[in-house]
């Protein structure tokens, strides 16, 4: 996620900014932004799961 946070402030075309991955990492720490993943399940246990996802689709 880093990288791509980098590559979109470069790629800013009214006012670019050149930061390499580390420095906007550190940036991101002083500023306590933190990146969190996406929490996903493949299967389960439960004999109701088909059901449960049709309903939350």
């Amino acid at each position: 996620m880093i990288r791509k946070r980098a590559d979109h402030v470069c790629r800013n075309t009214s006012r670019p900014i050149t930061i390499g991955r580390e420095a906007l990492h550190r940036l991101q720490g002083r500023r306590r932004m933190s990146f969190q993943h996406t929490k996903t399940w493949k299967a389960s246990p439960d004999p109701a799961f088909d059901a449960k996802l049709a309903r939350s689709e």
